[in-house]
């Protein structure tokens, strides 16, 4: 099982996030947060780290960052009843024992396995969050992105 994540550095975000051992993952951790605070840059490494595609953590290098990425995890053994490391440096895993099993429900598995023929895409989810109500204010919004179509005069 999970335990901790130790330090994230320069992927996405986390330019040198490396005090996380102090936060414990128990058998059901919620990861919430504003847009743009490293959500889907954990759900990338945890999907990189499950199908060891070193790829998926090099591809989220952090912009500006120095150094190249470098992540650490702790998994906990309940056969022997202690911590082990596994780390991601030098553009490769190690440490990583298959028998943790890390499962990832995110957008790529609901599109997989649940919304059979449809495809949750970034402009699907930009869509979703626009809610206007009322008739005039529809007309409204309509006439905003007609204007922002046509070129400036």
């Amino acid at each position: 099982m999970l335990k901790r994540i130790n330090e994230i550095i320069n992927v996405g975000n986390f330019y040198s996030f490396k005090n996380g051992s102090r936060f414990q993952f128990d058998k059901l951790t919620l990861i919430y947060g504003l847009n743009t605070y490293g959500k889907s840059t954990i759900v990338d490494i945890f999907n990189s780290l499950a199908s060891n595609a070193p790829s998926r953590v090099m591809d989220r290098t952090s912009i500006g960052g120095t150094g190249k990425p470098v992540v650490s995890f702790s998994f906990y053994s309940e056969n022997n009843k202690t911590e082990q490391k596994v780390t991601f440096s030098n553009s490769a895993w190690s440490g990583y024992n298959n028998s943790y099993d890390i499962q990832i429900f995110d957008n790529k598995y609901i599109s997989d396995n649940v919304l059979t023929g449809l495809d949750v895409t970034r402009d699907n989810k930009l869509n979703m969050t626009e809610f206007i109500l009322g008739e005039e204010n529809v007309k409204l919004a309509t006439d905003i992105s007609e204007m922002k179509k046509s070129p400036v005069k």
